[in-house]
């Protein structure tokens, strides 16, 4: 019983450090303007890639070092991803509207799982499925309807 509690506080304070951390880079992206660049608008599967430079999560590359360990789990990933499609949802709605014949397709071929990431030293670019951005459309056109 005494070795558990000794594991346990040795452990702890180093636990409790790194949540920290994940908040305060989530608090980082999350104040930032996130603003982004479509690279490439939706390809026959489906995949939509986009850019967010450093500068527009309100980091720098140094800190993304810093913080590489949070940066790098799936969590965080598909966090800083979804609310990029979020609070840009008007530009990534465009791609699902100019499909026309293919929407159906196209949209519904897969589905989103979670985001891919490629980490530069200035900018971020992330890759998802169209599927999200239907989700989300429907998400606030269901609330819009209570």
């Amino acid at each position: 019983m005494n070795t558990i509690n000794t594991v346990q506080d040795k452990y702890m304070p180093r636990k409790i450090k790194k949540e920290k951390r994940l908040k305060k880079i989530l608090n980082l992206i999350i104040n930032s303007d996130c603003k982004i660049n479509i690279i490439e608008k939706c390809d026959n599967e489906g995949d939509i890639v986009f850019e967010v430079s450093m500068k527009s999560l309100g980091i720098t590359y140094d800190t993304l070092m810093d913080y590489k360990d949070e940066i790098s789990s799936e969590f965080v990933v598909n966090f800083i991803g979804e609310l990029l499609v979020r609070e840009n949802i008007e530009e990534f709605a465009s791609i699902i509207t100019s499909l026309q014949d293919n929407y159906i397709e196209t949209v519904n071929k897969y589905m989103h799982g979670k985001f891919g990431i490629k980490l530069y030293r200035n900018r971020l670019i992330l890759k998802f499925n169209v599927s999200l951005i239907q989700k989300i459309l429907m998400e606030d056109f269901r609330k819009q309807l209570v």
